[in-house]
């Protein structure tokens, strides 16, 4: 059997189906020094984890820090890897425990804010409606801007 020369000890795996938030709260849990490179479509980041708190967070769209790990976590689908480097890199995150919570938090706003805006983009689509459609109704279309609902709760 050849001779492993990997940095890595223990065993190795290419694991599917995980995310990445699952993924961190195992290293995080078991106290692990790691440096995972994160890729997802055209974005890439780095975290650094010591002793299983986030120490270094950058990521290819110019954030660092907490920022750039929020955003990270954020990502839905990707790769992840181990990554081996001889040094540190330079601490630009303090985790005091609850970065994980955070981190859950961030995402589930920016998924909330995602969705209003989705719903937004809906309404707003749903008013551009063809000046024939309109015609052809018997009554009017309430429009985003009525701020009144007087009226429609009669019977003519």
């Amino acid at each position: 059997m050849a001779p492993n020369h990997s940095p890595f000890e223990g065993f190795s795996a290419t694991i599917t189906g995980i995310s990445l938030f699952d993924y961190m709260q195992l290293i995080m849990m078991t106290h692990k020094n790691k440096i995972i490179e994160i890729r997802s479509g055209k974005h890439l980041g780095v975290i650094q984890i010591q002793n299983g708190k986030v120490v270094f967070a950058k990521s290819s769209d110019g954030k660092t820090g907490k920022e750039s790990f929020f955003e990270m976590m954020s990502w839905e689908n990707g790769t992840f890897k181990e990554i081996h480097f001889e040094k540190n890199l330079n601490k630009n995150v303090m985790d005091l425990g609850n970065l994980l919570l955070e981190a859950a938090e961030y995402i589930d706003h920016k998924k909330f804010n995602e969705k209003q805006n989705s719903k937004r983009d809906i309404v707003e689509d749903a008013f551009e409606t063809p000046k024939e459609f309109g015609e052809s109704l018997d009554f009017d279309l309430i429009k985003p801007e009525a701020t009144s609902l007087d009226g429609l709760d009669k019977e003519d």
